[in-house]
């Protein structure tokens, strides 16, 4: 069963832009979550948990790649109700669209700004499965923090290989020595998708960040 999972992968991550990334995730909508269930996804519990413990329940939320609505529908269970979707995919946007958990959802990238997003309208922004190269690149770590109002909360995952050999710790650090934000927390090792075949061994963690004031 989880093996549905593993080609499906193979072609996000063998995209040549940003139009066919959101071709195959188009494509892939309809089983995407039976994909992800089917190989122990763990994102929307932990980091609900995680975005449970730092933002309060009113806060406005962006949830960025947010794909068929797994993360909002976690969050709406949790008590939050306002927030705003964002995906390049059409067909995700759909399957999400159908949860009714959104308030809004909008169709774009995370990036250095964000098309279709006010700058510094989100009390906190949150991203789980997306900052990776040839989907989300180090750069998105500064539209992040370009979407959250002073002093809200920012909360991601990035896997071990992205963040020590993809550029993403030097952005958060250089974003840190800028005094655009500080660390707060980050989660010890998870499996993301622990019955993939290709990704089973890949682990990553959930990093928390305050925009300073």
């Amino acid at each position: 069963m989880a093996q549905r999972i593993d080609p499906w992968l193979d072609k996000v991550y063998q995209a040549r832009d940003a139009d066919e990334v959101g071709a195959h995730y188009d494509a892939w909508a309809h089983a995407y979550e039976r994909d992800l269930m089917a190989a122990g996804y763990r994102y929307p519990a932990v980091g609900a948990a995680l975005i449970g413990r730092h933002v309060p329940t009113g806060a406005r939320v962006l949830d960025g790649g947010c794909g068929t609505g797994l993360m909002g529908e976690a969050l709406a269970a949790a008590g939050y109700e306002r927030i705003v979707g964002l995906d390049p995919s059409e067909g995700m946007l759909g399957v999400a669209r159908a949860k009714g958990c959104y308030g809004a959802l909008v169709q774009g990238l995370l990036g250095a700004e964000i098309e279709g997003v006010e700058a510094e309208s989100f009390d906190a922004c949150v991203s789980f499965g997306v900052l990776t190269p040839g989907h989300a690149p180090p750069e998105a770590l500064t539209g992040m923090v370009w979407a959250t109002k002073p002093g809200g909360w920012l909360i991601f995952s990035v896997s071990h290989p992205a963040w020590d050999g993809g550029g993403f710790r030097e952005a958060a650090t250089a974003l840190r020595d800028e005094g655009a934000w500080e660390p707060v927390e980050t989660s010890a090792s998870i499996r993301s998708m622990p019955y993939s075949e290709t990704e089973g061994h890949l682990e990553a963690r959930i990093h928390v960040y305050r925009k300073r004031s």
